[in-house]
């Protein structure tokens, strides 16, 4: 069982709440005191003339700057190798040709037939007597 749930059988007793008696606190009346506002006087306001003093503007010295030289410092270029490329040789395989077997054709026998000439009747004609016209 998980520490959260109720074991059956057992009453859960409830906690009992004690009431707490307000008590009525007493507010005291607090005595505002009249603050007396003092009359500002305001003074006239003079302006006093501000003296500008000359200023005197010193000749300032321009030293001269000396420009160091700077030195370029030369860059080696460095010499690239170019890598020989190695091609390799290609074998070629020799292609095998497969002798081609021709084959023999028989060529059949041909039977030529005996052909039967039969014997033609010749049949008998009769001879008809021509009848001539009037002769």
């Amino acid at each position: 069982m998980k520490g959260t749930e109720i074991k059956t059988g057992k009453k859960v007793k409830g906690r009992k709440v004690k009431d707490k008696k307000v008590k009525d606190k007493k507010v005291k009346d607090r005595e505002v005191k009249d603050r007396e506002v003092k009359d500002r006087k305001v003074k006239d306001g003079k302006v006093k003339d501000r003296k500008v003093k000359d200023k005197e503007v010193k000749d300032k010295e321009v030293k001269d700057r000396k420009v160091k030289d700077r030195k370029v410092k030369d860059r080696k270029v460095k010499d690239r190798k170019v890598k020989d490329r190695k091609v390799k040789d290609r074998k070629v395989k020799d292609r095998k040709v497969k002798d081609r077997k021709v084959k023999d054709r028989k060529v059949k026998d041909r039977k030529v037939k005996d052909r039967k000439v039969k014997d033609r009747k010749v049949k008998d004609r009769k001879v008809k007597d021509r009848k001539g016209n009037g002769s």
